[in-house]
């Protein structure tokens, strides 16, 4: 995952990834926690694995992205919100609503 650490983008494990942590998404790649996107460049991800919805979402600023979610263009930044058990993902597993049917 990539997250601004000492004013400069790093990449790191995404088990690193904190809450309040900026992080960088772009194309291909998963979201590696719950976050609020900042801002953004043609933007789209799918929410299939996470949720089972089948269209492709267009996250605006203000809006919040799920661990999980895979970026299928453009790219995001933004402010994390959650982590591992807090995450929207945990949080359907607990109530068993994950996978999706």
């Amino acid at each position: 995952a990539l997250v601004m650490r000492d004013d400069a983008w790093t990449d790191v494990d995404a088990r690193d990834v904190v809450r309040g942590d900026l992080v960088l998404v772009r194309d291909g790649e998963s979201a590696p926690a719950d976050f609020v996107v900042r801002s953004c460049d043609d933007f789209e991800v799918s929410l299939k694995h996470v949720t089972g919805e089948t269209a492709p979402k267009r996250p605006k600023p203000g809006d919040e992205v799920y661990l999980g979610a895979v970026v299928l263009r453009g790219s995001a930044q933004g402010r994390v919100v959650a982590i591992g058990a807090e995450t929207a993902l945990a949080q359907r597993i607990a109530e068993g609503a994950w996978p999706p049917r």
